[in-house]
């Protein structure tokens, strides 16, 4: 199997975006292989189809495991506007979303700046040490903490909270958010859980997540709220309340688009 790739970093957490067709019972298994050590090294693979709704949409991307990723979202339109600079706004459909994405991008002192823009209901259930956020397509456990936890103790903790909370195994992902909280910043230990994959990476930057911590510090005022994740870049996240029960957001950083090419997987590893 041959196909056609870019490797993009958004803000850190390096993304595979496949841009060959593959049937979805395929994609799992390509995204295991594509992440590994001995091809591209990732955390997460996105593929790019054709939209359901071609006059509002440029493209779909649909995730390994059928989740919502902001950040391969953005990757995807960071892509897109590569090959077609005059065109800086990209909307896409999302595996794990019903609606679409406002993608911009910018360039900053020669440095690609790609911020993605969505409306979303406030969904949040506040546990004894926790804020559970639901998105469309990944729910995510918020913990604000005193101290980041080792790489095992998340994990201790992260298998914990899914034991406490049965529904969590129906759906497609789930992360785990610890954050500590200074004057200025916030610092984030992104774990993510993919069902299909049945992989549990640390991200070094997570979309989906800071816009969930973000959410979860939401008190109906506008805010802005820079989010420092272990790649060391910073995330910023602007969340604004609505007229309807819903909530405006927007998180953008650099996104560099490092490798494109194609890539051989031997029937054999499939």
């Amino acid at each position: 199997m041959d196909l056609k790739v870019a490797k993009v970093l958004p803000g850190g957490n390096p993304t595979i975006i496949v841009e060959t067709a593959v049937a979805p019972a395929e994609r799992a298994n390509v995204a295991t292989v594509l992440m590994s050590n001995n091809y591209l090294c990732a955390e997460q693979v996105g593929f790019l189809v054709p939209p359901h709704n071609p006059q509002k949409v440029d493209m779909r991307l649909e995730m390994m495991g059928g989740e919502l990723c902001i950040n391969a979202l953005r990757s995807a339109a960071a892509l897109l506007y590569s090959k077609n600079q005059s065109k800086p706004l990209i909307r896409l459909e999302s595996s794990g979303f019903n609606g679409a994405f406002e993608c911009l991008n910018e360039m900053r002192d020669a440095t690609l700046v790609t911020d993605i823009r969505l409306n979303i209901p406030l969904v949040i259930d506040q546990n004894d040490d926790s804020v559970t956020v639901t998105l469309d397509g990944i729910t995510h456990l918020v913990r604000k903490v005193e101290q980041l936890p080792t790489d095992s103790e998340a994990k201790d903790q992260f298998r914990s909270s899914m034991q406490a909370n049965a529904q969590l195994d129906s759906i497609p992902a789930c992360g785990f958010m610890p954050y500590v909280e200074t004057e200025d910043h916030i610092t984030l230990k992104p774990l993510v859980y993919v069902r299909d994959t049945e992989s549990i990476i640390f991200e070094t930057g997570c979309g989906s997540g800071s816009i969930a911590v973000a959410l979860a510090k939401f008190n109906g005022k506008t805010q802005h709220i820079s989010i420092l994740q272990p790649s060391g870049e910073l995330y910023v996240v602007d969340v604004n309340k609505t007229e309807s029960h819903a909530v405006s957001v927007r998180l953008s950083s650099h996104v560099s688009i490092i490798a494109t090419g194609v890539v051989s997987i031997p029937s054999a590893l499939l």
